[in-house]
């Protein structure tokens, strides 16, 4: 666990942030921000699924702009690098040497050149009770040299990808509110009867046109 308590006051914040409904991008801009800037060396990525089973870059962080590039679009397999196979399987892809995994055969020498020697890339997942759906997308560090992650850095992005999962589901909740909320009101105005909302003391709240 880090030691550092300004680590769980960020942490705190990020989750009041997205309680308050902040833009999920706004959000996860934070995320990486914060893994940034608590654990020094690493540099943190998000990405996320997209139709046709493929991920795009959602933050690039400081990850070097030609390797996002390429990396956009990259489909979700067994053999797609650390993020594409982790979503791929549901659980985190450990790569301490780029160079020795054979599942960065096709981004090997990009990620090299490029100065990206190790990456740990964990699955974001849903942690309702019962749920079963796919990973949404990847949270991904990336390192400059080759080595495992330690207990301490594992915790610390175990607990961004959690924060993440937090916030896209909060966004697809709002989401598909709005969405609810929107396709009722169509049907209400456009009902031939007269649609009232009032509360207990019989004070109107809401009408629909025909009313």
């Amino acid at each position: 666990m880090s030691d550092d308590p300004t680590f769980f006051f960020d942490y705190a914040a990020l989750l009041e942030a997205i309680a308050a409904g902040t833009p999920l991008q706004q959000t996860l801009d934070g995320i990486v921000a914060l893994v940034a800037r608590h654990l020094p060396g690493s540099i943190p990525s998000i990405m996320l699924r997209m139709p046709g089973d493929r991920l795009r870059v959602a933050v690039r962080g400081d990850v070097p702009s030609e390797f996002a590039a390429a990396c956009e679009g990259l489909p979700i397999g067994p053999a797609s690098g650390s993020c594409g196979t982790a979503v791929f399987l549901g659980e985190p892809v450990i790569t301490s040497d780029v160079e020795l995994d054979p599942r960065w055969d096709a981004f090997r020498t990009l990620a090299v050149a490029n100065g990206l020697r190790a990456c740990w890339s964990f699955p974001i997942r849903a942690r309702r009770i019962g749920a079963s759906d796919p990973a949404s997308g990847s949270f991904a560090v990336y390192r400059r040299e080759v080595g495992e992650p330690t207990p301490a850095a594992l915790e610390i992005v175990s607990r961004a990808e959690h924060l993440a999962a937090i916030a896209i589901q909060a966004d697809r909740t709002l989401h598909q509110l709005r969405e609810s909320e929107a396709r009722f009101r169509i049907f209400v105005d456009h009902a031939f009867d007269s649609f009232f909302v009032h509360d207990l003391d019989g004070r109107i709240l809401d009408v629909n046109s025909e009313a």
